[in-house]
């Protein structure tokens, strides 16, 4: 399957671009070639929008650029466009994944079903059971997480309210 990354209309003459060429010393092409490796980047990641991993060494080869004049750019667009190794604003501006869509009622029930027994009717992130139980997903839908099994554990309703539309691993907990 093709995955894809949203551009918004006037993105390459978003007055922020030259706001980080001038700060970071680099041509405003460089900044908006080096955003745009970034977006792929982030489409694919397990945790979409995620970019804490991107690897300055590849993205200066893959771009023809120095590692200084990467590192410079990514400097310069901290706060702005990346904020905790994410890029500000994905959720709003990437749509969900094609896997995100939920399923008919009668076949989520039947995968809710499924996951609870799967998991012995317990809360895999405090471990309580004999309580009501809800389905998680361990990367939300709403950031791209599939309804696949291997994304879904139990969690009673405290533990899932708590964790929201974050990971397991944003909560430090071992699923």
């Amino acid at each position: 399957m093709t995955s894809w990354v949203r551009l918004w209309l006037d993105m390459p003459t978003d007055p922020k671009w030259r706001v980080i060429a001038r700060k970071s010393g680099q041509p405003l092409p460089c900044v908006i070639a080096l955003f745009t490796l970034m977006l792929t980047e982030g489409g694919k990641a397990a945790v979409p929008g995620t970019v804490a991993g991107l690897s300055i060494e590849d993205a200066a080869a893959a771009l023809d650029m120095d590692e200084d004049a990467v590192s410079s750019i990514i400097e310069a667009m901290q706060g702005r466009v990346v904020s905790e190794g994410r890029l500000a604003g994905w959720e709003k501006r990437q749509p969900a994944s094609d896997r995100s869509y939920r399923p008919a009622p009668s076949v989520w029930a039947i995968i809710r079903a499924a996951i609870f027994e799967r998991d012995n009717y317990t809360c895999r992130y405090c471990g309580i059971r004999g309580v009501a139980l809800q389905c998680d997903h361990v990367i939300p839908a709403s950031r791209g997480g599939s309804h696949d099994d291997d994304n879904l554990v139990t969690a009673c309703k405290p533990c899932n309210q708590k964790k929201h539309n974050r990971t397991a691993d944003e909560m430090g907990w071992t699923v």
